[in-house]
């Protein structure tokens, strides 16, 4: 990652087989060389055109203490997808800290953050957060379903349909498959509870979030983009007359749906959305309404 031009560590690696059944491999790696590592440089150029389909991880320069460190550093996890982040490999490591205990540590700018066009919900900037804080919640991806409507037809036409907009407001698309799931619990009361039975499932096919990218790539102004799901399906006859909570589930186990623990999962991050699992931990749903 870049905290400064001159000081960055990065390495690029595919992993988890996200398109294709290639081992993981290490796309690139900058060796420590005095050429500065930025826009121009054809590393550089090379791994920003690739980062949005492979999985990006790097870690803290030794020289990591300038005053704008830490949101410079943001700016380029943005622009080259980050995924994850250490703070140093090797050498160099109690020096790196030093640079995040100071440079991070400082009150995150929102009319910074605004001029840069960085990914942040409304709702994220009503409370403060400093440097570290914002690039910690925005590694990987931030999924949030902006909009979201069900209609369900009773009687002999039994179906439901389904349709939403996600946006990602993280650094990047998530890189393993994740298999998406209608759930349909029965409802009893004014919140989703672990005893709440589950009614349906259906996965919906046409859903991949591995194309679900914060932004149109080259987009000099980094609009946030929108997913659409949609779904339509036919509903089994103990649905009918029940009063339902409506969840997504997006999982990256592929067996049968609801089986594995919640934390194999993605939570979106609506602040106000119910986060559902049964009484042993499974599941792991969002439910929208």
């Amino acid at each position: 990652m870049l905290l400064c031009a001159n000081c960055i560590k990065v390495s690029r690696m595919a992993v988890g087989y996200p398109l294709s059944c290639q081992p993981a491999h290490v796309l690139a790696c900058r060796p420590s060389r005095p050429e500065p590592f930025q826009s121009g440089d054809a590393l550089y150029n090379y791994m920003t055109a690739e980062s949005p389909f492979v999985a990006v991880d790097g870690s803290l320069g030794e020289n990591s203490s300038s005053a704008a460190a830490g949101f410079q550093a943001a700016v380029q996890l943005r622009l080259q997808h980050y995924d994850t982040f250490s703070s140093a490999h090797g050498s160099g490591r109690s020096e790196a800290i030093a640079g995040v205990s100071g440079a991070w540590s400082t009150p995150l700018n929102v009319t910074e953050l605004r001029d840069a066009f960085m990914p942040a919900q409304p709702e994220y900037l009503q409370k403060p957060h400093t440097v570290f804080e914002y690039i910690r919640d925005h590694l990987g991806y931030r999924l949030q379903v902006v909009t979201a409507s069900y209609s369900i037809t009773p009687f002999i036409e039994h179906n439901i349909s389904f349709n939403a907009m996600i946006s990602n407001f993280g650094f990047s698309a998530p890189v393993n498959i994740r298999y998406a799931y209608l759930v349909l619990l029965e409802r009893n009361g004014d919140e989703a509870k672990e005893t709440d039975p589950v009614l349906f499932v259906s996965r919906i096919k046409t859903c991949d979030p591995r194309v679900w990218h914060p932004y149109l790539l080259n987009d000099p102004e980094y609009v946030i983009s929108q997913h659409p799901i949609n779904h339509y399906a036919p509903l089994p006859g103990q649905v009918s007359g029940k009063a339902v909570w409506l969840g997504l589930h997006l999982t990256s186990y592929g067996g049968p749906p609801m089986a594995r623990s919640a934390y194999t999962a993605v939570k979106l991050a609506n602040g106000d959305m119910h986060w559902w699992t049964d009484s042993a931990g499974r599941g792991g749903v969002n439910i929208i309404g």
